[in-house]
């Protein structure tokens, strides 16, 4: 039987093609359920201008990869998945990718 995790998202057509950097911050490694000070990756933060500046975070492992904007920013990630969880109470969509670049 299926379960939530074995579904796959098509990412290119939820976000579309014009992904506008917002905002840029580090997310931080866990260890038996507490936050460590170790920096696992950044968070990618994005408007997605083809469907009405909904903004999504992506993870990315690894160090920074790319400055926080301080003008227009369009960006492209390498192996960007969409994922669902369930947290809360309630179902969310999170993303990460391998990589991110200007375009």
């Amino acid at each position: 039987m299926f379960t939530i995790k074995d579904i796959l998202v098509d990412a290119k057509a939820t976000v579309g093609n014009k992904l506008l950097l917002t905002d840029i911050t580090a997310y931080y490694r866990y260890s038996n359920g507490t936050k460590t000070d170790e920096v696992e990756g950044y968070k990618y933060t994005v408007a997605c201008e083809d469907k009405n500046y909904e903004k999504i975070a992506v993870k990315v492992p690894g160090a920074k990869q790319l400055e926080k904007p301080d003008k227009k920013q369009y960006v492209e990630f390498k192996d960007l998945e969409l994922y669902v969880y369930f947290f809360d109470g309630k179902y969310n969509v999170g993303a990460r990718a391998a990589a991110i670049k200007e375009v």
